[in-house]
């Protein structure tokens, strides 16, 4: 996107980039972390927007719904005042964009309705946001449909929040990076299974809120039928060391 001003915009796209614009609205899903050049006064939010055909058209363009890189933008330009910042995060994409409501006929669903199920799993992302306890979920693959339950479930309740969300073709290399008794658990998980490490997709969640035993616990013990195809990191230390490599030392998809 080259020379835009003044301008909103709902985005769902495999790379996102700016150079020379100014004055932009963007709710967005990117799968790279977002780019921009001789920018300035840009606003990120992350993508809640639904229509009938989306999820067909996220499969076909190879986009994972748990891969929203959305916040993780990287300015080429260097100065002194930040040249972009995060929109409120109660922002409605109908509000932003008045046109897609004359121009959707109802064809695409309002995100503030409480009956409304959004594809793409809302985030904290890089917003400055402190939680009373954070946890690391990993879903191992074959689970996929049942992760899709988990996604209207954590958009429709206030207790607790998914922060980032990672799908990754975890490789034997990955699980050499981590901590001896991380590997333990990641091995013991992957024995339990079929699964084909370096092909198949892990998927990760790390969550933030209160009370996350009981609330949180729940809801994955009801959602995730099979308590074997999941496990959860609860230590305060664990939670940091892991997440830090599934966010920052294994940058798939760049």
């Amino acid at each position: 996107m080259r020379t835009v001003k003044d301008s909103q915009f709902v985005v769902a796209c495999q790379q996102f980039r700016t150079r020379v614009c100014e004055n932009l609205d963007i709710i967005i899903f990117s799968q790279t972390p977002p780019i921009i050049e001789s920018s300035k006064n840009l606003r990120f939010g992350c993508f809640k927007f639904g229509y009938f055909e989306l999820q067909q058209q996220f499969q076909k363009a190879e986009l994972n719904v748990w891969n929203n890189r959305w916040s993780e933008v990287y300015d080429f330009t260097k100065k002194e005042t930040k040249n972009f910042s995060f929109l409120p995060e109660d922002v409605n994409p109908y509000d932003l964009v008045p046109q897609i409501s004359s121009l959707s006929g109802g064809e695409f669903s309002d995100p503030s309705s409480e009956q409304v199920d959004l594809l793409v799993p809302i985030t904290v992302g890089d917003r400055t946001k402190l939680f009373d306890q954070e946890i690391l979920v990993i879903l191992l693959p074959g689970y996929e449909n049942a992760a899709e339950h988990i996604i209207p479930e954590l958009n429709h309740q206030k207790d607790y929040e998914l922060i980032r969300s990672r799908a990754i073709s975890m490789t034997n290399d990955h699980i050499q990076q981590l901590p001896s008794n991380d590997q333990l658990i990641i091995k013991k998980l992957i024995s339990t299974q079929e699964i084909n490490v370096g092909k198949d997709v892990f998927i990760f969640m790390y969550f933030g809120g209160k009370e996350l035993e009981g609330n949180l616990y729940h809801m994955l013990e009801r959602v995730l039928t099979n308590k074997k195809c999941y496990h959860i990191w609860n230590n305060s230390k664990a939670v940091t060391d892991l997440s830090k490599f599934v966010f920052e030392t294994w940058r798939e998809g760049e």
